[in-house]
């Protein structure tokens, strides 16, 4: 994805990219240079609570949408497992 600095060196984060990271106005950003790249990474200090339909929801910023719903399906599994009577790894 390509974007275009302003002539005040302002950058615009597609909404799409902001929704994933859970960033918004006011979010602070860590700025990094490596090399000839620029690195920006939301900065989470602590956990939040953010009112995802109606419901509050805690992010820690620790674990990521995929590997929530790797650890969601590896519960069910095991759990399936138990009550078959299968050993669990």
């Amino acid at each position: 994805m390509n974007i275009t600095i302003d002539g005040a060196g302002r950058l615009v984060v597609p909404k799409s990219m902001r929704d994933h990271l859970g960033i918004s106005a006011g979010s602070e950003l860590s700025l990094e240079q490596r090399g000839d790249e620029i690195l920006l990474k939301p900065v989470r200090s602590e956990g939040s609570l953010e009112n995802v339909d109606g419901f509050l929801v805690y992010d820690d910023g620790k674990v990521s949408d995929v590997d929530l719903v790797a650890h969601l399906k590896e519960g069910r599994d095991d759990r399936a497992r138990n009550q078959s009577g299968l050993s669990v790894k």
